[in-house]
């Protein structure tokens, strides 16, 4: 397992911001804010050390924003090349990489009251670390003209800076501030993503797939009215960008979604044969068997994944979606499957003791079940 991201932001990072903030503001009291900036920082998880820092800079730079900001962004280093946007700054100099969260964070909790002075601070430094999550308290508080700075940013030249649209405007951005009115009112974003969903960059066409990927989770039609549009005369990369927006919708068995893309929940498949063990543990694999059979008369393009039933704590019970395969299948062709779940820890989940349940889906469509108990 790699370094914790929390690490990025140690003595030693500190330091190193010390030193660009005085290198570009010579009065800047390195040694103080060193001081203050660790004093119980290692006892920290990575967006704690983040908010930690951003009110230790505000201590020690200047109370007048505009003059704060002029500083930090004199301290920054290099951008990100805009043709490779998502290479890492963190060893160009000067204030890059994870230091510039606490950066960003600064001037969401500082420029409140200078929104245009705190936006084009963003446009700067959203090439050095993106500012997706410092874009969010503007929204909640001045909805109209965050919207209007985020839509120019939507037509930038560089893509750092057009993705920060797509990006910092997603309803469910992971570790993001939650701002209702995104997830009430998808419609300012989908319009934003309309200008997006060809860009010339993938690192901006993956954000715009994650970005309606969200939205699906709150108003499912709408996105696939929304998909349905751009597949229209799609190239190959708006299409890839649809089929990765649609992936929630596809994991939850929406029948548009899965029509949509060509796979039809009443497609006449039938599955055969599911053979589970009775018994698994903790840490192993289970291999389990089936066939599957198409008894249609014409060609069928088929997703088959398996639903895993488990106990969650408290003595709750939740179900997650795994992927087989995703084939073409011939009028009366049989294919043999051997396969297997793998209760290995990880740390996206938590597998526990107890009574599971794995249902295998075609096209969504659920077509057999085992039962069976995991052990410790």
């Amino acid at each position: 397992m790699g370094e914790p991201f929390k690490e990025k932001l140690n003595a030693q990072a500190v330091a190193a911001m010390a030193d660009a903030i005085r290198e570009a503001w010579p009065a800047f009291d390195a040694a103080g804010f060193q001081r203050d900036a660790t004093t119980g920082l290692q006892d920290l998880e990575l967006m704690d050390r983040v908010r930690h820092l951003a009110a230790t800079l505000a201590a020690w730079l200047p109370s007048d924003f505009p003059h704060a900001v002029g500083i930090l962004l004199r301290a920054m280093g290099p951008p990100a090349d805009p043709a490779a946007p998502e290479a890492s700054t963190r060893d160009a100099g000067g204030l890059s990489g994870f230091a510039m969260m606490a950066v960003t964070r600064f001037v969401a909790e500082q420029g409140g009251a200078h929104v245009d002075v705190a936006f084009d601070a963003f446009h700067a430094m959203t090439g050095r670390f993106s500012a997706e999550f410092d874009v969010r308290p503007f929204l909640a508080a001045d909805p109209q003209r965050a919207w209007a700075r985020l839509s120019a940013f939507a037509r930038d030249p560089d893509p750092h800076v057009r993705r920060l649209a797509s990006e910092g405007t997603r309803p469910f951005l992971p570790w993001g501030m939650r701002v209702p009115a995104l997830v009430a009112d998808p419609e300012p974003g989908l319009a934003l993503l309309a200008g997006l969903k060809d860009d010339p960059s993938e690192y901006v066409r993956r954000s715009v797939a994650n970005h309606l990927n969200d939205v699906a989770r709150t108003h499912p039609a709408r996105v696939c009215e929304v998909a349905a549009q751009w597949l229209v005369g799609a190239t190959a990369e708006r299409q890839k960008v649809v089929r990765h927006a649609l992936r929630g919708l596809l994991r939850a068995a929406d029948p548009g979604a899965l029509r949509l893309l060509g796979f039809d929940p009443d497609v006449a498949v039938r599955v055969l044969d599911l053979a589970v063990p009775a018994a698994a543990r903790l840490g192993a694999r289970m291999p389990f068997t089936f066939t599957v059979v198409h008894e249609g008369e014409s060609g069928s393009p088929v997703i088959l994944d398996y639903v895993l039933e488990r106990p969650l704590a408290r003595g709750k019970r939740g179900e997650k979606v795994f992927r087989i395969a995703q084939r073409n299948l011939a009028p009366g062709q049989r294919v043999d499957y051997a396969t297997h779940h793998d209760f290995k820890a990880v740390t996206t989940r938590t597998d526990r003791p107890g009574d599971y349940g794995l249902t295998l889906r075609v096209n969504g469509r659920r077509a057999a079940r085992a039962s069976f108990t995991v052990a410790g």
